[in-house]
């Protein structure tokens, strides 16, 4: 079951309710009213809403071109102005507006049961199945063999599928990563409102085919998982299930970064045959059911701020889910963050020096107070309008397979063929 449409409306419409914090809405009162002893049906026409002249600057501005800092009006500061920081944090713990995430793009997520439903399905999943039945043939056992490698596989699902379960802990979490990231960044977080309508819209085109995006940012820095999930939250996108390494799922932090999407993944599999059938099969489900999937394809943080060569272990999951016919189309979606000033900038330039490279994790870094006392200026992100996998792959069958000689060319029997 998906989240209801974003009602159609004006482009002007679009822009302040997506960048302005109050709710911005047509008003209309229940009926009936009760006076005394008789209910008498209280009529009211429905009200306008009033533009304010800052509104009217705002949708100029956004109109010819400028940037739009997405947390303009979430960026109070204890010490500075701590009334207008309770203010807000009464509007997290209440979910005024955006805050509530009850009405967003994409598929429904962050209910009771979700995360079991998952484990459900993958436990039933025909392809993992068959592989503890390969793996009870192989090892000679009978079914107490096959009860334990149930029960492996199981502790090993709950590794991977994210606790997506509830909203009051996603709030918690936007709370937390707003106040960690206007601290950080005083300058704002800066996106193009015209790139991203655009991505919006390719959104609800995803969402009304039961279609997912495929988020893939570039890496800069760890706190690239923070800005998009955040991002998404603030911009009301479903937030993306994202694919990251085991080394972050630490104690406490771990936990909460679970509960807002990461899927912990291992950076190796080995020869852990069940692992890898379980990543697979729960990377194809998520497609299959039209959910986003956030992936660095770069595998770990560019130390020179160079895209780096891609790793394609998650790309070819979801290419083998587009070639078996589990996701009917995948839309991938770039995303381009750059920052005035990286956090590591220091880890970075020691291990480009040669020194041995320090241990470091993301809460680690986000808890630093010296880190937190800095002025890194500004975020930077920039939306790509999301392309269809399906006619990418098609054009490049299309293409090459009209030159028979060619060395690139693709045999579309290479593609079905599994592990």
């Amino acid at each position: 079951m998906s989240s209801p449409l974003p009602t159609a409306s004006a482009p002007d419409d679009d822009l302040l309710q997506i960048f302005h914090d109050r709710p911005y809405s047509r008003f209309s009162l229940p009926a009936p009213f009760t006076v005394g002893s008789t209910s008498t049906p209280l009529h009211i026409p429905t009200l306008q809403p009033c533009i304010l002249p800052e509104q009217k600057k705002k949708v100029l501005a956004i109109r010819e071109g400028e940037s739009a800092n997405v947390v303009s009006e979430v960026q109070a500061h204890l010490r500075e102005d701590p009334y207008e920081f309770l203010r807000q944090l009464g509007h997290w713990a209440t979910g005024t507006s955006w805050r509530g995430f009850n009405s967003y793009v994409g598929q429904r997520i962050f209910y009771e049961t979700y995360s079991e439903e998952q484990i459900s399905f993958l436990l039933k999943s025909e392809a993992v199945n068959r592989r503890i039945d390969t793996l009870v043939e192989q090892r000679g056992g009978g079914k107490e063999e096959r009860r334990k490698l149930k029960r492996e596989a199981e502790m090993m699902m709950r590794g991977v599928v994210p606790t997506m379960d509830s909203v009051p802990s996603l709030r918690a979490f936007g709370a937390t990563v707003n106040n960690i990231l206007v601290r950080l960044y005083d300058q704002g977080i800066h996106i193009s409102p015209t790139e991203f309508l655009a991505f919006r819209k390719a959104a609800i085109k995803a969402q009304d085919a039961r279609q997912s995006l495929l988020v893939v940012p570039c890496h800069k820095s760890h706190i690239d998982y923070l800005t998009i999930s955040f991002l998404f939250f603030r911009l009301s996108l479903a937030l993306p299930h994202i694919v990251a390494g085991d080394n972050l799922n630490l104690p406490v932090v771990g936990k909460v970064l679970k509960n807002c999407g990461a899927m912990f993944i291992r950076r190796s599999f080995g020869e852990d045959t069940l692992y890898s059938t379980i990543v697979q099969e729960y990377v194809e489900l998520l497609l299959e059911q039209g959910h986003n999937i956030e992936c660095f394809i770069e595998g770990t943080r560019s130390r020179t701020g160079k895209l780096l060569p891609p790793k394609l272990g998650i790309l070819k999951y979801v290419l083998d889910a587009l070639v078996k016919g589990r996701a009917s189309d995948v839309w991938i979606a770039p995303i381009s963050v750059q920052y005035d000033k990286i956090i590591e900038t220091e880890s970075y330039v020691n291990e480009l020096l040669g020194n041995p490279k320090e241990k470091e994790s993301l809460w680690g870094l986000v808890t630093n107070t010296r880190i937190l006392q800095l002025k890194n200026g500004r975020i930077d992100v920039r939306f790509n309008e999301p392309f269809s996998l399906r006619l990418f792959v098609e054009d490049q069958l299309r293409r090459r397979s009209s030159e028979p000689d060619s060395p690139d060319r693709i045999d579309v029997s290479e593609l079905m063929r599994e592990d």
